[in-house]
């Protein structure tokens, strides 16, 4: 019995010090970062963070903030791919007619990022299916795997493609406001030629 108890001890000792590694393991929590989104459409919680189109960590929560933007907390496990303060993010398609991701552009500059990364950083890309589903069955097949292929390839370049679209933002609203414009004098102009073509025919 004497020559049992150092075995006893030895294999006490090693179970104790699997349950406290488990246990440091499970009680830690990767750190949670916070981007802010005009339009968050499309984001829910365990969606994957993607960092050059691997995947880096998971969405937590998407919350919707007091001044009417969504915040969008999210994890990165991977030390090396977590934000700095110069970091953006972008609402990416997984492909044109299925799930989302969030694409994180961590950044370059030195210090790590203490707040949310601010809408100005951030942007939602569009969905497409509703477009492509104004062309026939060969059309949109063909330009879906176009749309897909090159979005992969855009995506090994996160950092550039979300700093050209947070830089093309205020083009593209100032093209959508006169696209408006322009539809609105159109209704304006067919207005004044129907009331004309009337009063030629009195």
């Amino acid at each position: 019995m004497r020559g049992r108890w150092p075995v006893v001890i030895v294999a006490v000792g090693a179970l104790v010090g699997a349950g406290l590694v488990a246990l440091l393991a499970h009680g830690r929590e990767d750190p949670t970062f916070t981007a802010r989104f005009t339009n968050a459409r499309g984001l829910v919680a365990g969606t994957d963070v993607r960092v050059g189109g691997a995947i880096a960590g998971r969405v937590r929560e998407v919350a919707l903030a007091d001044d009417g933007t969504a915040l969008v907390r999210f994890t990165v496990d991977d030390p090396r791919a977590r934000p700095r303060t110069d970091a953006a993010a972008g609402i990416r398609p997984v492909d044109l007619l299925g799930d989302n991701y969030l694409s994180l552009s961590p950044g370059s500059a030195r210090g790590a990022l203490a707040r949310a990364i601010p809408a100005s950083r951030t942007s939602n890309a569009p969905r497409l299916d509703q477009l492509l589903g104004a062309f026939r069955p060969p059309v949109r097949d063909a330009l879906r795997t176009v749309l897909v292929e090159g979005g992969l390839a855009l995506d090994a370049r996160g950092t550039d493609v979300a700093s050209s679209a947070v830089a093309l933002r205020p083009a593209l609203e100032a093209a959508d406001a006169a696209a408006e414009e322009l539809d609105a004098q159109n209704r304006a102009l067919v207005r004044a030629v129907t009331s004309a073509d009337r009063a030629a025919g009195q």
